[in-house]
Formats: structure tokens, C-alpha cells, sequence
């Protein structure tokens, strides 16, 4: 099984439909990934890779239930997790921070969801603390996803680059699909059929939206990532 990884809004529903349509086979609906309580909370450090073996017969267990219905799944909680316990071919989806805060905004999920995103930014209270903007109110959404994409996707890139997944970016994938897809579909062995081709040239532009033109998320964004890029690194 091929596994799509990514955070929130990053892209991998559409990365792992492509994916799927170049495997063998052509395109299986994805089922839902079953994970308990556990795996969905955000912990990341040493907790991590002590609840491993645990973490990897559940997901095995998912792996052995489901490879005959679907060839690739995608997932966005607990990545180091997957990362850490399962083998086999994954990839890494990365979505720029502003694009991404711009998605979940407007996201119809958001309200239910807003709950991972604020216990990132507890789990890493100092850091997250040390990233928020000067003139931002204490209570700004737009400022809680950006930290927690930043805080997040951080602690993903370290164990990705730990063990060897590759990264490629939902931005690239979009505007140098002439390029980046091959890439991609080669990282995972799998061939570029007409098929896959014709679906990539149909899809691969973003879906037209209204331009964002909320300046002060802009400015917002820009200093957490300025401030971030001094407190983080991979």
C-alpha cells in the first residue's frame, strides 16, 4: 500500500487520487482509516517513538484488513507515527504556510477541527508563544493555523528526512506538473500511463478561487514564518 502523507489541507486527497490512477488497476476508492484516540493526539519527541510498536500492529492490522480494496491511502494525523512504524512507499505533500491558512479558512470542516490545531500550539506552548505576531489579537484563528502548520509540518520534515520519505511540494506539483508528477510517480516506481497524463493536465491548475486580500493574515503569516525560519529547523 501506498501511503500519501501530508498535513491538513495539503493537497493529498488530489496527490493521492493521481497516484492511484497510475497504479495497477487504475483508480479504488479510498476507505476510511480507522485510528483510535491515541493516534489522532498530537504528540510528538520521544512519546513518539516509544508508542511505535504499539502504534505499528494497529496499523499493520489496517494494512492487512485493506490492500485488497484500495492500492494507496492517504492520511494527515499523527504522520510520524506512519512514518516511523510502517514500511514501504509514502510520500510527503507540503502546501506553503499562507496557502494553506488561506484552505482551512474557509474549510467547512474547520469548527470540528479546530481542536488539533489549537493542541499543536499547546504541545509546543513556548515556541508557538515565541512565533505569535506582535500586533495580532491573542485569539486570532489565522495565527493558530500558521503556527500549527509551521510547528507540525516541522516535526514531520525532521523524521522524513530521518528515515528517507520523500517531499514534494503541492505548489511544484500544480505549476511544474510537466516535471514534478514524472518525478513523483518515479520516486514510487510506478509509470506515467496516458491515462495518468491526461488526468494530470486536467487537474493539475488549482481550482479558480477569489484572490485572498486579507492583508493583515499576510502580514501575519509573514512574520510567524520569519520568526519561525530563527526557531525551527529540519
Amino acid at each position: 500500500m501506498i501511503w500519501v502523507l501530508g498535513y491538513p489541507g495539503s493537497g493529498t486527497k488530489y496527490a493521492m487520487k493521481v497516484i492511484s490512477a497510475a497504479c495497477p488497476g487504475g483508480w479504488k476508492e479510498e476507505p476510511f482509516c480507522p485510528q483510535n484516540a491515541e493516534m489522532r493526539v498530537y504528540l510528538y519527541g520521544d512519546p513518539v517513538e516509544e508508542r511505535v510498536p504499539k502504534i505499528q500492529v494497529q496499523l499493520q492490522r489496517y494494512v492487512d484488513g485493506h490492500c485488497h480494496k484500495t492500492t494507496v491511502t492517504k492520511e494527515e494525523f499523527a504522520i510520524p507515527y506512519h512514518m516511523l512504524a510502517l514500511e514501504g512507499p509514502m510520500v510527503y505533500i507540503l502546501r506553503d504556510t499562507l496557502a494553506n491558512v488561506a484552505f482551512l479558512l474557509k474549510w467547512v470542516a474547520l469548527p470540528d477541527w479546530m481542536w488539533y490545531f489549537n493542541g499543536i500550539c499547546q504541545h509546543d506552548k513556548e515556541l508557538a508563544m515565541a512565533m505569535w505576531p506582535e500586533k495580532a489579537p491573542t485569539d486570532s484563528t489565522a495565527c493558530i493555523l500558521a503556527i500549527a502548520h509551521q510547528l507540525q509540518t516541522w516535526h514531520d520534515l525532521k523524521v522524513a528526512q530521518q528515515v528517507g520519505v520523500p517531499v514534494f511540494r503541492y505548489e511544484n506539483l500544480s505549476a511544474d506538473y510537466v516535471t514534478e508528477w514524472p518525478r513523483l510517480l518515479h520516486t514510487l516506481k510506478l509509470g506515467l500511463n496516458d491515462t495518468t497524463a491526461q488526468l494530470i493536465q486536467k487537474t493539475a491548475a488549482a481550482p479558480f478561487e477569489p484572490m485572498f486580500k486579507e492583508n493583515k493574515v499576510i502580514d501575519y503569516v509573514g512574520e510567524i514564518e520569519d520568526k519561525a525560519e530563527g526557531l525551527l529547523c529540519v
